[in-house]
């Protein structure tokens, strides 16, 4: 469980390089993108402290831990989505059309 949840978190730093790249950020939207991309590393070292909580390998949770699991997991979605939007829609605000469709179908789907 562990190991899928460190994965979970790498595949969405690495969408988060490629669609950098790919953007291909003026110097004001580069600005605003470090914002959303600190904000995202910030969320990203609060999952990985909960991914060392879970077990190295998938064991067969009770359904009381699961639920555990998944409230921590919603509550901590939450909250990195109010702290995030701000600062993606001033992103999104910024973007040519070309880039505009290279963020909307960015993999994964959410990157952030």
């Amino acid at each position: 469980m562990a190991d899928a949840c460190l994965e979970r978190l790498a595949h969405r730093a690495a969408g988060r390089a490629y669609l950098k790249a790919r953007l291909d950020l003026s110097p004001q939207q580069l600005a605003i993108w470090q914002e959303v991309d600190a904000i995202s590393r910030e969320s990203d070292r609060g999952e990985r402290q909960d991914c060392a909580k879970l077990p190295p390998e998938a064991a067969d949770p009770s359904i009381l831990q699961r639920l555990d699991t998944a409230e921590g997991q919603a509550a901590r979605q939450l909250d990195h989505l109010r702290k995030i939007s701000d600062a993606l829609r001033r992103l999104t605000a910024t973007l040519s059309t070309e880039q505009q469709k290279l963020i909307e179908q960015s993999t994964p789907p959410f990157p952030f």
